[in-house]
């Protein structure tokens, strides 16, 4: 008998292993759905404008002088990949127009800041729902810290961004939004949000729960490079942790969190894909493009 309890034992112990390893692996091909589903969606948004501008990363404002009032007035766009903050009283417009409301921000926000985001182009590709907008890891994640489920669980490539140029005439550019910038398979588009806390010995230690704790502009939809990193949620045995991240050319591929004897670190990791530079995994880390 204990012969027999001892084997149903082990038998359930590889059953349990094996059905949580397939959870994992579930949620990570949902959350690699997810990050292709947008793509397309930017794609799609930029076919149905004229000049084939993807939606830019996030909502801004730009100061026009108006000489009838000797003042300066700013003009807000509100036409991110999601939308840019709703006027607070108290606090000028023009000092938060440029931001996209958190994900963590009440349920009211968050609906106007998806289905206004790039006057709702991205809401209406993705058919009106917010399933795509969500990684299953991350979303569960930020539910348990911050009471709800958040607004979304990716963010967008800052320079896919807004630029004043300056000029007299008050023009404005878009980064990497031109022709070129679509075919390129080596440009970020997307990425995830962090949302697990990494801690296993030979990693540079994550600690999530304060980032998605965090306000704007930390937990934002526009991910800045030179202070914010990539989000790598999904562990995968022994393997290690990986992240999803989405190229302008429309493939997502799945990498590899690198560990910290492995070369580059993950804040040049995170630059050197925005950037579209090329990138080296060797199995422990990323090759170090400063060398």
């Amino acid at each position: 008998m204990l012969v027999v309890i001892g084997i149903i034992g082990i038998l359930m112990g590889v059953a349990l292993t094996q059905f949580g390893g397939s959870t994992e692996s579930a949620k990570a091909a949902k959350c690699e759905s997810n990050m292709k589903n947008l793509v397309t969606a930017a794609h799609t948004c930029a076919l149905q404008q004229d000049d084939g501008y993807f939606p830019p990363a996030g909502s801004f404002s730009y100061p026009v002088v108006d000489l009838k009032k000797s003042e300066i007035v700013y003009h807000n766009y509100r036409v991110g990949w999601i939308s840019g903050s709703e006027y607070r009283p108290g606090v000028s417009q023009h000092a938060i127009g440029w931001q996209a409301i958190p994900f963590n921000a009440d349920e009211l926000s968050i609906r106007h800041a998806l289905t206004n985001g790039n006057r709702g182009a991205m809401w209406k590709a993705l058919s009106g729902s917010r399933a795509s907008y969500l990684c299953p890891v991350h979303s569960e994640a930020a539910r348990k810290l911050i009471g709800h489920m958040p607004g979304w669980s990716y963010a967008m490539n800052q320079d896919f961004g807004y630029e004043d140029t300056s000029d007299k005439n008050h023009k404005e550019r878009f980064w990497g939004k031109t022709k070129d910038a679509a075919n390129s398979s080596r440009l970020l588009m997307f990425a995830e949000l962090q949302g697990a806390d990494i801690k296993a010995p030979g990693y540079e230690e994550i600690k999530a729960a304060s980032y998605l704790k965090a306000g704007v502009p930390l937990a934002d939809a526009i991910l800045d490079y030179k202070k914010e990193n990539i989000g790598f949620n999904h562990k995968i045995g022994k393997r290690g942790f990986t992240g999803h991240v989405a190229f302008t050319d429309g493939h997502v591929e799945k990498l590899f969190y690198p560990k910290s004897s492995g070369g580059i670190s993950l804040q040049k990791l995170t630059e050197a894909l925005c950037l579209g530079h090329e990138i080296s995994y060797d199995g422990k880390g990323y090759k170090d493009l400063n060398q």
